[in-house]
């Protein structure tokens, strides 16, 4: 993944989101990572994550 995180990439992925089926979108920091992780590894769901306005899909 990349680690660009200027305002061209923030909206490419914001408009991705439109693009994209998602099962779970976790909003948070630590404790939100920590779900993201468990949906898509222990139950293989699409997740999406936001934190500070920057979105990632895995």
């Amino acid at each position: 993944m990349s680690a660009r995180l200027d305002s061209e990439y923030r909206a490419r992925a914001v408009n991705s989101i439109g693009d994209t089926e998602i099962d779970v979108l976790v909003i948070g920091g630590v404790v939100g990572a920590g779900a993201a992780l468990d949906a898509a590894v222990g139950r293989q769901q699409v997740v999406g994550i936001s934190v500070l306005r920057r979105f990632r899909r895995w």
